[in-house]
């Protein structure tokens, strides 16, 4: 008996290496890119990280492959040169799709200028483009909603970011497929 289970484990570790780069080819490797618009300063925010923490946790559990390129502060004037030279380097890299999200702030009423607080936030936008096609596929805008000062903290930046993360996989997982046929 200790025989056939052992064969039976092998045979079922070996149909799993076996079909696991089927499944996998069915969903798209993702590359992304954050630009921040702050008129406050060009020093990257805490909030930028937390999102782009927010992305990879969603996509890697969901078995997707995503890298990015570096979180940006850039002037409006400059976002299409630096999504150009992003995109460039995702479709060097053999990725499927890429998408440019923006992050716009606005810390003039705040409290807590510096601090990593959704109230910071006007908005994050996105952009998905099939890469290989060269067309967009999608995009979208989130507006935080208002939290209180008091519940207000880097669990709401978070949180923010994993509605963005869905917006954006569930996005893909709707559009990607079809974009194919």
């Amino acid at each position: 008996m200790k025989y056939f289970m052992e064969r039976k484990n092998t045979a079922l570790l070996f149909a799993m290496l076996l079909f696991a780069p089927c499944f996998a080819a069915a969903f798209p490797s993702v590359g992304f890119q954050i630009i921040q618009h702050d008129p406050s300063g060009d020093e990257i925010r805490n909030c930028v990280y937390i999102i782009e923490d927010a992305l990879f946790d969603t996509f890697f559990s969901n078995g997707i492959i995503i890298s990015n390129s570096p979180p940006v502060s850039s002037d409006p004037k400059e976002f299409d040169s630096v999504f150009r030279k992003s995109l460039d380097e995702a479709r060097e890299s053999g990725t499927d799709l890429f998408v440019e999200l923006t992050g716009e702030f606005d810390v003039s009423d705040s409290t807590n200028p510096s601090g990593a607080l959704l109230d910071n936030i006007s908005s994050f936008s996105y952009t998905v483009i099939d890469i290989d096609k060269d067309e967009v596929l999608f995009g979208g805008k989130k507006i935080p909603q208002g939290t209180s000062k008091i519940t207000d903290s880097t669990q709401s930046v978070r949180d923010f970011g994993f509605e963005i993360a869905a917006d954006i996989f569930n996005g893909i997982r709707k559009n990607f497929r079809t974009s194919r046929r």
